[in-house]
C-alpha cells in the first residue's frame, strides 16, 4: 500500500524504474547502482590502519590484554638476568606503549 502510494506521488520514480531495466539503454554500471538509492545494511570494522598506524575500537580494546598505541621510547635501563644478579648492566631499552 506504501509503496503504490509512493508510485502516484512520485510517478517521475516509476520512469526511472522503467529506465533501468531496459538492458540496451546507455546508462552507466554506476549510475544503476546510485539509482537504487542507498543500502541498509553498513559494513562495520573493528578497525583500519591509517599510515602504518592501527586504530581500534575500545570494543575491541577491552577484548585485548596487550595494545600498543604505536609509541615507543628508548631509555637507558639496568638489566638484571634474576632478583639475584649482582652484575647488573645499562643499556637502551626500547619501552612500547
Amino acid at each position: 500500500e506504501h509503496l503504490e502510494r509512493l508510485k502516484l506521488e512520485h510517478p517521475q520514480k516509476s520512469k526511472v524504474e522503467l529506465e533501468l531495466n531496459i538492458p540496451e539503454n546507455e546508462i552507466s554500471e554506476t549510475l544503476r547502482w546510485l539509482a537504487h538509492g542507498p543500502r541498509c545494511e553498513v559494513k562495520k570494522f573493528s578497525g583500519y590502519t591509517v599510515n602504518g598506524s592501527d586504530y581500534h575500537t575500545k570494543a575491541w580494546d577491552n577484548e585485548h590484554v596487550q595494545q600498543n598505541s604505536g609509541v615507543t621510547l628508548q631509555a637507558d635501563a639496568l638489566l638484571v638476568s634474576s632478583a639475584k644478579d649482582r652484575n647488573p648492566k645499562e643499556d637502551e631499552m626500547t619501552f612500547y606503549g
